[in-house]
C-alpha cells in the first residue's frame, strides 16, 4: 500500500512563516527562498519517483517491477489490466479470509461482478472479454483471498454485450439458428452461455 504525497509550495509555506520584525527585509526574504527552493526540488524528485512505481501511476517496465514485489506477473497483458491485477493481488496477499477481502480482490479485477455464497464455495459471476489464460490468473487471485476450505467458482458469460444473461444471436438475416450454443468467432447466429472455472 502506497501513501498518497501531497504537494507542498515550500517557498510560498516557508515565507508566510516569517515573523512580522522580518515580513519587510526583502533580503532576508531572497535568503530564505534559496534555501527554500533547494528542499523544494528535493522534495519534487521524490514524489517524482513515488509516482513512477505506484501501482496507479507506473507503466512499462516500472510496473513489471510493481509486480514483481507483489508477486503478480504479467501474463501477455495491457498496462491497464496488469494495473488491475497487481491491485488484486496487493488485495489477496492482505486477505484473512473474510468475505470484504474476498470482495476487494473481485472490485479490483473487474468493474462489475456478482457474488454469491454457497455451501464450502463462493460463486463470482462476470461478463469481459478476457482470454481464457487471464480468466485463470483472476480464478487464482480470488481463491488466493478465500478462506481455507472455501472453494471459489469463476463464472465467465461470453454474452459480447457485457450483460451476465444468455442470449441468442437476433441476425434476421439467417433465421437457421443452426450453430446451437456455438460461440465460433463469426458467426452471426451463435448463442452465448459461459465457462466456468472451479477448484480441480
Amino acid at each position: 500500500m502506497t501513501l498518497p504525497i501531497d504537494p507542498i509550495d515550500h517557498i510560498a509555506d516557508g515565507t508566510a512563516k516569517v515573523i512580522s520584525q522580518y515580513r519587510d527585509k526583502p533580503r532576508f526574504l531572497l535568503k530564505l527562498a534559496c534555501y527554500l527552493q533547494g528542499i523544494q526540488w528535493v522534495e519534487d524528485q521524490f514524489a517524482t519517483i513515488h509516482d513512477a512505481f505506484r501501482p496507479a501511476t507506473a507503466t512499462g517496465f516500472r510496473l513489471d517491477w510493481v509486480g514483481a514485489k507483489v508477486g503478480q506477473t504479467r501474463i501477455g497483458s495491457t498496462d491497464e489490466v496488469y494495473r488491475r491485477h497487481i491491485l488484486a493481488r496487493i488485495a489477496a496477499n492482505h486477505s484473512r479470509g473474510q468475505t470484504q477481502d474476498l470482495l476487494k480482490v473481485a472490485s479490483a479485477l473487474w468493474a462489475t461482478y456478482r457474488y454469491d455464497e454457497i455451501p464450502q464455495f463462493a460463486w463470482v459471476q462476470i461478463a469481459t472479454a478476457e482470454s481464457a489464460e487471464i480468466r485463470q490468473a483472476e480464478w487464482s487471485m480470488l481463491q488466493a483471498a478465500a478462506p481455507v476450505g472455501v472453494g471459489i467458482i469463476l463464472v465467465h458469460s461470453g454474452a459480447p454485450s457485457g450483460s451476465f444473461e444468455f442470449t441468442w444471436s437476433t441476425e434476421i438475416q439467417d433465421i437457421a439458428f443452426t450453430h446451437g450454443f456455438d460461440t465460433v468467432a463469426g458467426s452471426i447466429n451463435a448463442g452465448y452461455f459461459a465457462t466456468v472455472l472451479e477448484p480441480s
